[in-house]
């Protein structure tokens, strides 16, 4: 979304597409870093937990640097220990200087 290359680029692999290719790297491997996502890498999202896919889900929202993120039912299909984690990553959003807006039923959640 952020990069200026364009077909003619991507033909003849400009370094201006290398260039942009690799900060894309760096940012997703930064992102994944942040939602403690390291491990799953490499793993195909099919085969990750539901918890790991709504971080992932997390990570390509920030991989852009948005400015504000929304957040529809977050913890949707997640047990409560998941809930709690979710909660604490939202949280680690937020002290980073990110604002959310969250819409969310479990009060559980909210209340934590």
């Amino acid at each position: 979304m952020r990069t200026k290359s364009g077909v003619a680029d991507a033909v003849f692999r400009t370094p201006r597409l290398k260039r942009e290719e690799a900060a894309a790297r760096e940012k997703a491997h930064e992102m994944l870093a942040f939602l403690d996502l390291e491990k799953e890498a490499e793993r195909l999202v099919g085969d990750i937990s539901q918890e790991a896919k709504k971080r992932t889900a997390f990570a390509l929202a920030l991989a852009t640097d948005p400015q504000i993120v929304f957040l529809d039912e977050p913890a949707a299909g997640v047990n409560p220990e998941e809930t709690v984690q979710i909660a604490e990553y939202i949280r680690k959003m937020a002290a980073n200087g990110l604002t959310i807006c969250l819409i969310e039923h479990k009060m559980q959640m909210i209340m934590v």
